[in-house]
């Protein structure tokens, strides 16, 4: 059972705890309501999110970020959705500021069920979905699962759950060893600045994931990468489709992910991939201006009634 506590403060945006981020683009003066700073306690853990009421209830946009950061990865895209949108933005199960009962770590299929339950307590459908890495592939799976709660998929820096493992078995399993050897030789601190580096060559996206990586750990972070490779699953196909686009740096690791977003686009319906010059891995963090009007292009195109 889930219950809800809605005593704690409003946040307006300018009010998103940031430590290291630059200031964000804040939605424009006809924003709307203020984010609500909320919680939802089920079976011991504590999602803690925020919620902004939009003045259209069937317009809704959901963010997803990536595994070991946190809600405010997201902070230069809220001004993407003007007052209309219903806004959730959550900080996904075993971080940020969510926690879990002592001694447990979060899993892909924990975190796609706190998510799934969440939405329903808000009454979500038809959102707009942005989400990135880890995100990616739990949006993915929403999609699949729940495809009542998705209209159009933003994956930002994701890897396709929904693909072949078979080829790549043993180069994945050999990564995932490697991955799992040097988690317990060398300092969390140390490989969470490695791995932040490897996010992004921008110093405040740095600091940022770093300081997210932290806080998180490293058996939460090693127990959602490890459980997601091992949900990865092939599908013949969604139960409704939705646009997708595929947004990627231009630094994304490309020998590894090129082929990934060809057969992206191959698998997804209505899917397009682009390309940010400059970027890395957090390219929504990286480049904001060019991932954002890449959005906003892709929603113009993709909407029934066009913003």
């Amino acid at each position: 059972m889930i219950h809800e506590k809605t005593g704690a403060r409003d946040l307006a945006p300018a009010d998103l705890p940031r430590t290291t981020l630059p200031s964000a683009a804040l939605p424009p003066a006809d924003a709307g309501a203020p984010l609500t700073y909320r919680a939802l306690n089920r079976d011991g853990a504590c999602l803690r999110y925020f919620l902004r009421a939009g003045t259209d209830p069937r317009a809704w946009a959901l963010f997803i970020h990536g595994a070991g950061t946190d809600h405010r990865s997201f902070e230069r895209q809220l001004a993407l959705f003007d007052s209309r949108y219903n806004i959730l933005l959550p900080d996904l199960s075993g971080q940020g500021l969510s926690t879990l009962p002592p001694g447990s770590v979060p899993t892909f299929e924990g975190v796609l069920g706190d998510l799934i339950c969440l939405c329903e307590r808000h009454g979500l459908r038809d959102a707009v979905v942005l989400a990135h890495s880890f995100g990616a592939a739990v949006a993915q799976e929403l999609a699949l699962r729940r495809p009542e709660m998705v209209s159009r998929l933003v994956l930002i820096g994701g890897y396709n759950h929904h693909r072949s493992v078979r080829r790549s078995v043993l180069s994945h399993h050999l990564r995932i060893a490697v991955t799992h050897l040097a988690l317990r030789v060398m300092p969390w601190p140390v490989l969470s600045r490695w791995f932040a580096r490897m996010s992004s060559a921008d110093p405040a996206t740095i600091a940022y994931t770093d300081m997210c990586l932290r806080r998180t750990g490293w058996r939460a972070w090693e127990s959602l990468g490890t459980t997601a490779f091992a949900g990865m699953h092939e599908v013949d196909g969604y139960p409704r489709p939705h646009p997708t686009l595929v947004l990627r740096g231009e630094h994304d690791n490309p020998a590894v992910f090129a082929s990934i977003d060809a057969e992206m686009a191959r698998t997804l319906p209505d899917c397009r991939v682009t390309l940010l010059p400059g970027a890395g891995h957090s390219c929504h963090e990286d480049a904001p201006d060019a991932a954002n009007q890449a959005i906003r292009d892709f929603l113009a195109a993709t909407a029934a009634d066009p913003a």
